[in-house]
């Protein structure tokens, strides 16, 4: 994904608690000729001295305490034409699911927040940000699975087919609301 960003627009701003991986990225730059990759904290956004095209905020927002603040900091960078992608794990996936039969939530112990599609959109409408986009998608391990994970995966696919609502993740694609006064 990052290649094909890279090569339909000039300036990108990737967004990552992950610091190790954004100066990976960044050793690539004659792969990734367009690219800006930046570790960077939410609260700094302001020194940006640009305007991206694209703000990529991949598996971020579920680790933030206070999502109003990191919202209007993402909003100061974006022009009207900037594009906001938010990926998030979805509340409602099919292990998401099947956990709750048995009585319990399981979440990674560094997020913060569970999402929703209708959460996480009406999250930004509060904050001035208007979807553009929307799509529920899956990622796939290449992992072994003993007898109950293949039974586990086979239903996941069925449940997946049903209703995409059961899938992994949630990307949505946002503008600034240019309409919208706090």
């Amino acid at each position: 994904m990052y290649r094909e960003i890279d090569g339909v627009c000039s300036d990108q701003l990737w967004i990552d608690l992950d610091k190790e991986s954004v100066e990976f990225l960044n050793t690539k730059k004659t792969e990734f000729k367009n690219s800006r990759v930046q570790y960077i904290d939410m609260n700094q956004l302001e020194n940006l001295n640009y305007i991206p095209d694209v703000i990529i905020f991949w598996e971020v927002i579920e680790h933030l305490m206070n999502l109003e603040v990191a919202l209007t900091n993402l909003k100061k960078v974006m022009s009207a034409d900037t594009l906001l992608l938010i990926s998030t794990p979805n509340c409602f996936s099919f292990p998401n699911f099947i956990n709750t039969l048995f009585g319990f939530e399981q979440m990674h112990e560094d997020h913060k927040v569970f999402f929703s599609y209708w959460y996480l959109k009406n999250l930004l409408l509060f904050n001035g940000l208007v979807e553009h986009d929307f799509y529920f998608t899956k990622i796939d391990l290449e992992i072994e699975l003993n007898i109950f994970g293949k039974i586990v995966k086979a239903l996941e696919t069925l449940m997946i087919y049903i209703s995409k609502g059961f899938c992994d993740t949630l990307l949505l694609i946002a503008k600034k609301d240019n309409t919208w006064s706090q």
